[in-house]
């Protein structure tokens, strides 16, 4: 009886084991469609459809190749206006594979979005060496958005995208990021991580993060075990309503551990639009 239990303890532990370190992180890939209606959005700009795509982390291993194109794929199929990738698209730490960085330029060149393709750093990005991995977005016919902006026309009205740097590796600055920023032009703020939630100036009106990776494990009845922001567990995941609403996107990668339960990697496409009149 002993040696059963024995056995099914082993099998149930291999189950969850295998689940959490190879099903869940790598093999499965979620596209989110999240309505998000803002009263700090302009109204006259209609639907815009954004695709988040946060945490990469391609690694050296054969079935990385595969995980990455498949990313790639499923963003271009859900059809967004325009795409923003909100760092972390190497492993930065020590000891971890990183993906050729010429394959992975490739792969990201096959984004494609009617509104472009916009970028920002993350914290591996800093790890690994922000320089080569500019060399590589661009490369990849990305734009970078380091402590930038850039105005984006529509049919129906121009809307403004600002990104800043890392700010858990890079020193950002919100003057540098907004100058030049029209009070008439409504403008999104990509940040890495929702550490600068509370502190995001007003020239901001909605904001996109990534960085906590939903958690990677979240439990039953109680969600996400960290937010690996500095804040509470409500910045895991989801949307942040207050002066800016933000939204935070799991992630499609993991980092230092492999590791994803109950909570799968996710492309997040946000379906923005407003109820500001503008005069």
């Amino acid at each position: 009886m002993r040696i059963f239990l024995k056995i099914v303890l082993l099998v149930v532990v291999g189950v969850f084991w295998a689940w959490a370190f190879v099903v869940e992180p790598f093999c499965l890939l979620s596209v989110k469609e999240v309505p998000m209606v803002s009263s700090k959005w302009d109204k006259s700009l209609g639907e815009i459809k954004i695709a988040l795509v946060s945490d990469i982390h391609a690694g050296a291993f054969p079935w990385e190749k595969w995980r990455v194109e498949r990313i790639i794929t499923k963003t271009n199929e859900a059809g967004a206006d325009i795409i923003f990738l909100l760092g972390d698209y190497l492993n930065g730490q020590i000891g971890a594979t990183k993906m050729d960085p010429d394959v992975l330029a490739g792969m990201l060149s096959k984004l494609k979005a009617p509104l472009g393709v916009y970028a920002i750093y993350g914290n591996h990005d800093a790890y690994a060496d922000p320089t080569h991995i500019g060399h590589i977005l661009r490369k990849s016919g990305v734009k970078i958005l380091d402590d930038t902006n850039v105005v984006i026309s529509t049919p129906k009205g121009k809307f403004c995208v600002a990104g800043i740097l890392d700010p858990h590796t890079m020193p950002y600055s919100y003057t540098r990021t907004f100058d030049g920023v029209l009070k008439d032009v409504p403008c999104i703020l990509l940040t890495h991580s929702p550490k600068v939630y509370y502190e995001i100036p007003n020239e901001a009106k909605i904001a996109f993060a990534g960085h906590t990776h939903g958690g990677q494990v979240r439990l039953p009845f109680f969600g996400a075990v960290s937010s690996n922001c500095g804040l509470s567990r409500e910045f895991a995941e989801g949307r942040i309503e207050g002066e800016v609403d933000m939204y935070v996107t799991r992630g499609v990668g993991t980092s230092r551990i492999p590791v994803r339960f109950l909570c799968p990697p996710e492309i997040t496409i946000i379906k923005l639009s407003g109820t500001l009149e503008r005069e």
